[in-house]
């Protein structure tokens, strides 16, 4: 468990020609440490850091998402926000963070085969347009209404202001980022959750 450092316990100041000066300066440092050990006690806390605010987010996409060609790419949607601290959403697409440093994005979508055919399922970063280069992950489906999950964890360094944006493409358009309303027993199941964190200052 994490505790906050004691205020130190200065030592009275001796008799002598500059008493005077001695003990105002070690009053003026007492009230410096005990405000200091003050302030270090409310942002930890009793269990340690539940009072510091990293930047974050949660976003949903719950409607399902087609493909308009095969072999294009199209940036996945996310229409609902779970979570939003200095990390939102523009435009539907764009995961925007408002904070330099290292972030760490958890995507999952729901995938879906539509019909007996073999496809494969690309899926790939771009930073303010720009691909993120080796980031695409490929996935393989086949058979109709099969349902897969695909799963891309990774972390990217990103500038103030920097958007990321996921891609995917088929080689088949017989697939879909496909979504499913609350349905007994479960809540409903999105298309696409994407989960962000601040895990690092941004390397200099």
């Amino acid at each position: 468990m994490l505790h906050p450092p004691s205020a130190p316990r200065l030592p009275d100041a001796p008799q002598g020609p500059q008493w005077g000066y001695q003990s105002g300066l070690l009053n003026v440092l007492r009230l410096f440490f005990n405000q200091l050990h003050t302030v270090l006690r409310v942002l930890l806390g009793p269990h340690g850091g539940q009072h510091i605010d990293c930047p974050n987010g949660a976003f949903l996409g719950t409607g399902t998402q087609t493909l308009a060609a095969a072999s294009t790419g199209y940036p996945i949607e996310f229409n609902q926000t779970n979570l939003s601290s200095a990390v939102h959403v523009e435009d539907n697409t764009k995961i925007v963070v408002e904070v330099a440093g290292v972030y760490n994005f958890q995507y999952t979508g729901c995938v879906q085969s539509t019909d007996a055919n073999t496809k494969r399922v690309l899926l790939w970063a771009a930073v303010n347009g720009t691909p993120v280069p080796y980031s695409t992950h490929a996935y393989t489906y086949a058979g109709a209404g099969t349902i897969g999950v695909v799963e891309w964890p990774f972390n990217l360094a990103l500038q103030a202001g920097d958007y990321v944006e996921l891609y995917w493409a088929a080689d088949d358009v017989a697939v879909t980022l496909t979504t499913e309303a609350p349905t007994a027993p479960h809540p409903g199941i999105p298309a696409s959750m994407c989960a962000v964190n601040f895990v690092a200052p941004r390397p200099s």
